[in-house]
């Protein structure tokens, strides 16, 4: 314990003036002991000064360790004395003459230790490597790293700890109580009351929402926004961000966690940022300022096309986890959405000056599923950047997500990194190849793209060498995998082929991703083509992305193209085709329902988003 710190100057409270003058340039901490009136035995000093770290009682007042003790036991009893009745046989009156006689001393310490303790400024949390203050009011006001004492939380620009989203709008906390062990309960103007899991787990410190109380209209909970002044690297995916020292970071630990703030599909789109990750190596020019966004390159259907800015200081933006902010640094954020009910989405969520250049955002349905935000889990670290993966990975294992390795290293862990073969042509040499690199995997882009159709996984189409020989994709697979290679195929897990798919022909599945949702008002023959619906809903905006401009209706098991909607009533579609896709033509009675589709790239279908895991198909091996 270090020496208790005496006041020189009675014009500046003490716990500056002890901060201004320690020696050892050491923040102390200031406390109220808890005491108990009664028996000396259980009665505990009621103020003192304890210094962290390794002070060993450096600091500068001119009271020596035996005068300061000295001076603590005449306040002890003293203020014994006074409390407790039952306490005076234990007094020794001599002494108390003796205390009598240094009343004024005794008068002197007591002031300058009431002076130390300052108003409590909320919950301090530590990790290995920071300290984060939740304040009173549930915001973190302080991300400071252990050490260095380094600040990384902008000034004045604080950070709700959790976040309520009501019709697209934030409600921030205003009062915060931190119960021990490890439980905030934050209160919101709403009347709202969340109850956070807090455990500080060495190199993070988790958070889990176990209760939110008057929760109807709640859509969303929000970690953060947690702002930092860090900019230079920005990782928009996976909510972290870097300086050269150090990094911020957090990881959500449950599935219906997921990074950024609330948006329309829970994601960002690919657009252009400016930012320069070194002001002075790569100046803006001056047409160009930080933040500024700007749409991909092309036309939105061309690959290639997409990266058409070499200049550094052209980032692309794939995510929203983290973002740049010039005027203090950055922020990372997760959140956690209630789905069990149905929504209307308007995606993609381009920033105001990109919608409707390369592609335009449009209006989709999302069904409901039974998931919700209570649960909701995240990991915070900050640390050193140099252990900025080395800490990812401990709170992969710890929290049991997902670790997949190659050759017993995690795949993320830059030790495991193998670069692959892209091989084009026939595949008499390619196992030679392969082994006289040195490289064991193998990505067949020559054979071309792999739609999957879980009716008939294996196209007849196989692996071809130059004598004529033709064999399966699982035999070849199989073999190349009993020499130690790997071996895939351009995969395109969610692109399901009109032609080839059975989810889509000749019986369409009920599984296909809906956009809209109508119902028919006349009925409708075989023969007829004339649809008349209730309303417009979006139908008159295009059904597809990445350029492309088909429009595909489902009615009972049939699927039809159109081309538009009338604007009046009746409300009919424009341009139709029915049976499309080699799909058979019904007969439907009015107030059948019929949806709208969602075709991507070159006409396909997709996927509704709980059927997309049964169709992951990445390496081939037998």
């Amino acid at each position: 314990m270090a020496t208790p710190f005496h006041n020189q100057d009675p014009k500046v409270p003490t716990h500056a003036y002890v901060q201004a003058n320690c020696a050892q340039k050491l923040k102390c901490t200031v406390f109220d002991s808890p005491h108990s009136s009664g028996a000396l035995s259980s009665f505990r000093y009621p103020l003192s000064m304890q210094g962290k770290g390794d002070c060993k009682g450096a600091c500068n007042g001119n009271y020596k360790n035996r005068l300061v003790t000295k001076a603590i036991r005449i306040v002890t009893v003293l203020l014994i004395a006074t409390l407790s009745s039952s306490a005076q046989p234990l007094v020794n009156k001599k002494y108390i003459g003796h205390a009598q006689a240094k009343t004024s001393a005794a008068k002197a310490f007591l002031k300058t230790a009431v002076e130390v303790t300052p108003p409590s400024k909320g919950t301090l949390l530590k990790t290995i490597y920071a300290e984060f203050l939740v304040s009173n009011k549930g915001f973190i006001t302080s991300i400071k790293a252990r050490g260095s004492g380094q600040q990384y939380c902008p000034v004045k620009e604080p950070s709700a700890l959790l976040s309520l989203y009501s019709k697209k709008k934030y409600i921030l906390p205003e009062a915060a109580r931190y119960i021990a062990p490890g439980k905030f309960v934050l209160s919101y103007p709403n009347g709202s009351k969340a109850t956070i899991q807090v455990q500080q787990k060495g190199s993070y410190l988790k958070f889990t929402l176990t209760e939110l109380t008057r929760r109807t209209g709640i859509d969303n909970v929000v970690w953060g926004p947690y702002k930092t002044t860090i900019s230079k690297k920005i990782g928009d995916l996976i909510s972290v961000v870097r300086s050269d020292d150090f990094a911020i970071g957090m990881l959500g630990l449950d599935d219906n966690t997921t990074s950024g703030p609330p948006s329309e599909g829970d994601m960002s789109f690919m657009y252009y940022y400016i930012h320069s990750p070194d002001p002075d190596k790569y100046p803006l020019p001056p047409d160009l300022k930080e933040g500024q966004t700007f749409s991909i390159g092309g036309d939105g259907i061309s690959d290639v096309a997409f990266y058409a800015r070499p200049e550094q200081y052209f980032r692309m933006n794939y995510g929203n986890g983290a973002k740049l902010e010039p005027e203090y640094g950055s922020w990372i954020c997760m959140h956690s959405r209630d789905r069990s009910h149905e929504q209307m989405i308007y995606f993609p969520d381009y920033p105001d000056n990109i919608e409707g250049k390369a592609n335009s955002s449009r209006h989709q349905l999302v069904e409901p599923v039974r998931v919700g935000y209570i649960g909701s889990s995240i990991a915070l670290y900050a640390c050193p950047d140099t252990l900025g993966l080395n800490t990812i990975e401990k709170v992969v294992l710890a929290e049991n997500l997902p670790h997949p390795t190659i050759d017993g290293k995690w795949v993320k862990d830059p030790a495991a990194f193998r670069p692959d073969i892209a091989w084009w042509g026939v595949h008499d040499s390619l196992a030679a190849y392969a082994k006289a690199l040195d490289i064991t995997g193998i990505q067949d882009e020559g054979w071309g793209e792999y739609y999957p159709n879980r009716a008939k996984p294996w196209p007849k189409k196989g692996i071809n060498f130059s004598n004529g020989t033709v064999m399966t994709i699982p035999a070849y697979g199989k073999q190349l995998q009993q020499q130690g290679l790997r071996y895939g195929l351009h995969t395109l897990c969610e692109f399901l082929q009109p032609g080839s798919n059975s989810d889509v022909t000749p019986v369409p599945s009920d599984s296909l991703s809906v956009m809209q949702r109508t119902v028919l008002t006349k009925d409708l023959a075989v023969g007829d083509s004339i649809i008349t619906v209730k309303d417009t809903a979006y139908f008159n905006e295009y059904g597809g992305w990445e350029g492309n401009h088909t429009n595909v209706l489902k009615i009972g098991k049939e699927l039809i193209e159109y081309d538009g909607i009338t604007t009046k009533r009746p409300y009919t579609f424009l341009k139709i085709k029915r049976g499309y896709h080699h799909t058979s033509k019904g007969s439907y009675k009015a107030g059948t329902t019929i949806e709208k589709y969602n075709p991507i790239v070159t006409g396909v279908l997709h996927p509704i988003w709980h059927c997309r895991t049964c169709m992951l198909i990445t390496m081939v091996n037998g």
